[in-house]
């Protein structure tokens, strides 16, 4: 049995609560999408563009100064009007913008504009408010730049004299002409450059305006997505802030920079920081901190590229397990170790050929004393043993009694125990989970069960008990049931002995049985758990009706009364999260349906029971399902019911009853999978219903029942106990073995 999950259950296990404060602000911003080449570009132009027009505005501001303090009386009223215009305009916009930016980006990390993902309108409207700023200052400009020309050009006209030989005009007049006309052309390369900055902008908001242009144009404008634009407008910030700054002084400064290094450098990059970080001794202290920094800034940056898929199956993967096993830091060990975490949940990047080499490494930092090392060491484990055939190449590393072997087994016990962490202790009854549950797992089972506690008490049951009782998250309550089912369904005499004797079975069961009511997470391991423990064993049958597990049973036959999930923040489930929350409804009343059955086995009061429950009608209704083992657990149920019970045969409504069989069996035919499993149970209940009951043989007949289960015989071909139950039908139905 394999309740775990599979290779489509992979979830980030590192999605968790994050720490408050800027920390948790920029461990977030870690993960924020790379900009892609086009992005840059966009803002490296627009901050080009902003430098040159500010260069030029200041280069103006000093030459209207200038001017108005050394050739203000020589001016005329008009000349020295628009140079105060020009001068006054120009201060107030350079106050003006300095007074924006520091009203959005004060004190923010460039990190933390890049968070701003979470108001989807933040950097459209940060480009377009800064945008319409230069652009309303451009218009601005534009009537007062043409007067300012005007009229310079006109104060020259009327002092030109003063170049020919002989005029009177002083040597200020001539030198004032030749400064008016500087200024003019300053003023006009000032304007443009505003212009210039106004396009920018546009480009970089990516307006869409594109559709209005010519073909030519039209790629330089084209409509971006609200991510880009975010992308833009941080890296906008950054490089308006310190462009020159590298990318590990940029990474470990989160209080001024903060953004991660594969926002600087490329992948191959990266992965050769980490190489030449992990090469050779460094004797020098100050070097070997330089290294670490890098090291750290490099497994970071990757971490976040192997989030986003950005890796592929020819990087340097072995590098990252040579780090997890011989780092020269535990912490970065640890990074080496999340990345490949991540990667693990990408079987086509890292496939399980190539995981293998780094299972040794990842149980030695799974004992490490930092607990989020431990928690990144268990995610990688989990994640791996999700891996398609992982039970004979990844469970089986996991198991070995090697050097960590039995140290490991039962450290992840105590984990699963008494975890330092919510997170680590979903992470290590996730991994139990999956270790039990392999049939390769027997030292896994037998370490569970002869674990003790500090005062040499054995709980391996009590432990099961414990998480499903006081379980802090639904995944740890889940991993509970989990792990009881995956060792009560395994065919192994000694265990399922130990495990019925165990004297807390009975405390177990009552905790399964109230599980039931839990949400459909926890119920759906519950309800497989009690199943498994259920089958064959007439006491822990005697102790699951006991606890009131009939009326929860039947409760969960119904998708109404199903209880949905509410913790949302699961990281690590033991059982099926990728099913939709519909699919593992059905998943759930299948095995209450077949827990149901087990408890109606041979026992006319628990038959009695689960009928005045209200469970016939909704077996029925389950039995006409579109999903097969969902119609092969109800018919089942419906044949366990009406085993020797007469009483509850006349509560099936026989006619409705064989005309709802029919229809299952017509249906039948599109399952082939399931068409032998269905059409052997529709052939016990109707030898169920028409044994010694001449009335039902009859309406069964008149039903088309007969000719129906002939022909799905003929067409499936059923072989062994399904041709024998189907035979045995027909037999009943021409009255060769009525009594």
């Amino acid at each position: 049995m394999d309740q775990g999950p599979d290779e489509g259950e992979k979830k980030d296990f590192q999605q968790h609560l994050k720490p408050p404060g800027w920390k948790a602000a920029w461990e977030q911003a870690q993960e924020a999408v790379l900009p892609s080449k086009e992005t840059k570009r966009a803002a490296n132009n627009l901050v080009w563009c902003e430098q040159a027009q500010q260069s030029m505005g200041w280069l103006l501001l000093t030459q209207i100064g200038v001017l108005l303090g050394s050739f203000g009386q020589l001016m005329s009223q008009s000349v020295c009007l628009s140079s105060w215009g020009i001068f006054t305009l120009e201060a107030i916009l350079k106050y003006l913008r300095s007074w924006a930016h520091s009203l959005y980006f004060r004190d923010v990390p460039c990190a933390i504009v890049a968070l701003h993902d979470n108001n989807h309108e933040i950097a459209s409207a940060s480009l377009r408010k800064f945008g319409r700023f230069v652009l309303v200052g451009t218009l601005c400009e534009l009537p007062l730049y043409a007067y300012y020309v005007k009229t310079t050009v006109k104060f020259w006209h009327a002092n030109r004299y003063c170049y020919h030989e002989g005029a009177a005009c002083t040597e200020g007049t001539t030198r004032l002409i030749e400064m008016l006309m500087i200024a003019m052309v300053i003023a006009c390369l000032h304007w443009f450059s505003s212009l210039v900055t106004v396009g920018a902008f546009i480009y970089a908001m990516g307006m869409g305006i594109g559709a209005c242009l010519p073909r030519c144009l039209s790629r330089l404008f084209r409509k971006r997505d609200e991510k880009d634009r975010l992308m833009c407008l941080t890296w906008w910030v950054h490089l308006a802030r310190h462009r020159h700054l590298s990318a590990v002084v940029a990474s470990a400064q989160p209080s001024d920079c903060g953004l991660p290094g594969h926002w600087f450098k490329s992948k191959k990059e990266l992965f050769s920081i980490v190489e030449e970080c992990d090469k050779g001794d460094h004797v020098h202290l100050d070097t070997s901190r330089l290294l670490w920094v890098s090291q750290e800034m490099a497994l970071r940056a990757l971490i976040s590229l192997a989030k986003q898929k950005k890796l592929d199956g020819d990087d340097d993967f072995p590098l990252l397990m040579r780090v997890v096993r011989d780092g020269r830091t535990e912490f970065c060990r640890g990074l080496a170790a999340t990345a490949i975490a991540v990667l693990t949940t990408q079987p086509d990047v890292l496939p399980v050929d190539r995981l293998i080499k780094a299972v040794v490494p990842l149980k030695r930092l799974a004992r490490s004393e930092a607990v989020e090392h431990v928690e990144v060491a268990l995610g990688a484990l989990l994640n791996a043993s999700l891996h398609e055939n992982s039970h004979e190449k990844i469970i089986v590393p996991i198991l070995e009694s090697n050097e960590f072997g039995s140290r490991f087994m039962s450290c992840l016990i105590k984990h699963a125990d008494i975890g330092h962490t919510t997170l680590c202790q979903e992470l290590a009854v996730g991994l139990l989970s999956r270790l039990v549950g392999s049939t390769k797992g027997k030292s896994a089972r037998t370490a569970l069960m002869s674990y003790k506690d500090e005062q040499g008490v054995v709980r391996g049951v009590q432990l099961c008990t414990d998480l499903i009782k006081h379980g802090a998250t639904s995944p740890i309550k889940a991993g509970g049931a989990a792990v009881l089912a995956e060792i009560a369904y395994l065919e192994d005499s000694e265990l399922r002995g130990q495990l019925a004797s165990d004297p807390h079975i009975e405390e177990c069961i009552e905790a399964l049985v109230k599980a039931l009511e839990a949400e459909q997470t926890i119920a759906f391991s519950a309800v497989k758990a009690l199943c498994s423990l259920a089958y064959n064993n007439q006491e822990v049958i005697a102790t699951i009706v006991k606890a009131g597990g009939i009326s929860s049973l039947v409760k969960l036959l119904s998708n109404d009364q199903i209880p949905r999930d509410e913790d949302k923040r699961s990281t690590v489930t033991p059982v099926k999260p990728h099913l939709e929350e519909d699919d593992r409804s059905h998943v759930v009343r299948s095995d209450a349906a077949r827990a149901l059955g087990i408890l109606a086995s041979n026992n006319s009061e628990h038959q009695r029971r689960i009928t005045e429950e209200g469970a016939i009608p909704l077996l029925t209704t389950l039995m006409a399902s579109k999903i097969p083992k969902v119609q092969v657990q109800a018919l089942a149920a419906l044949s366990g019911l009406s085993f020797q019970n007469q009483s509850i045969m006349d509560t099936f409504g026989i006619g409705k009853f064989f005309k709802k069989l029919m229809i299952v069996l017509r249906s039948n035919e599109d399952h082939e999978s399931m068409a032998e499993a269905i059409v052997e149970e529709v052939a016990r209940v109707t030898i169920n219903l028409i044994e010694r009951n001449e009335s039902n043989r009859l309406e069964a007949l008149s039903q088309g029942v007969k000719e129906q289960l002939r022909d799905c015989k003929d067409r499936n071909k059923p072989d062994g106990r399904a041709m024998q139950t189907v035979e045995e039908a027909l037999n009943i139905l021409s009255g060769k073995q009525l009594t």
